[in-house]
């Protein structure tokens, strides 16, 4: 009889342990998720802002239409995009980047491209 008292013990002892790690561990997988979410955003966010700034190179392209068209085909809200002509050859992106989960709050990106 005294094995079955041991036993429960150690389920308590596990059951203990889980609820202690588990914060921990949401904490890790939920922030790892948003890193790399935020990464995909800044790397949708430079291609754009280069192709933008080719855009705006050429007669007849409107920078601002390409880039909002070419973000809404890449996971970004075309609300939150911010496009400035800085010259016929470079233009800044502006992005507000919301969070995949809402673990961390929104930040805000900026890419910048010229052409030669």
């Amino acid at each position: 009889m005294e094995t079955t008292g041991y036993r429960r013990t150690e389920r308590g002892q596990a059951l203990i342990e889980f609820v202690l790690i588990l914060p921990i561990f949401l904490f890790l997988v939920l922030g790892s998720l948003d890193f790399l979410w935020f990464v995909g955003q800044r790397a949708n966010l430079d291609f754009i802002a280069g192709q933008a700034a080719i855009c705006n190179a050429k007669a007849g392209c409107n920078p601002a239409v390409y880039a909002a068209q070419a973000a809404s085909g890449l996971h970004l809200n075309p609300a939150q995009l911010t496009v400035t002509i800085n010259s016929p050859k470079s233009v800044t992106l502006t992005y507000t980047a919301s969070s995949l989960t809402t673990f961390t709050r929104a930040l805000t990106f900026t890419a910048t491209a010229t052409t030669p």
